[in-house]
């Protein structure tokens, strides 16, 4: 990260990285780990930095602000196989104070699109549904 000039650092992980409400994998059961990541991050205020992650089995955007002087987002999509069942929604299992409108519990993928024209860059995030319609959109500012 130190001699990177990269206009943005994408930062991938198997799980979801921020949110931590949910009762299943997440960085928040390792607290130490965590703590690391968020001091290397602070590190490097200025960094543009998008996280994307999956194993959730439904779609999210999450838009976290207070750690880097711009918003952190988390692009959270997975496989077109197979997605969880609305019950875990319904009886409030799947929590997340980050999301940016509500996850979509359908087949879907996520869409990253970089304007590198622009100063600083622009990031627009979508999930999609398994026809490509977009569900979930978000916008860096």
């Amino acid at each position: 990260v130190e001699t990177d000039t990269s206009a943005l650092c994408i930062v991938g992980s198997s799980n979801q990285v921020f949110p931590f409400e949910h009762w299943r994998e997440k960085w928040a059961r390792f607290p130490k780990s965590k703590e690391r990541l968020i001091k290397l991050l602070k590190a490097y205020p200025d960094k543009k930095i998008l996280f994307i992650s999956g194993d959730r089995h439904y779609g999210d955007i999450s838009k976290i602000d207070g750690i880097l002087q711009t918003s952190l987002f988390e692009v959270t999509s997975s496989g077109m196989t197979h997605y969880k069942s609305p019950f875990w929604f319904y009886a409030g299992l799947e929590k997340n104070r980050y999301r940016v409108s509500k996850p979509w519990i359908g087949l879907n993928f996520g869409v990253i699109d970089i304007d590198a024209t622009k100063n600083p860059i622009k990031i627009s995030m979508n999930i999609c549904d398994k026809e490509g319609f977009v569900r979930i959109k978000a916008k860096t500012e």
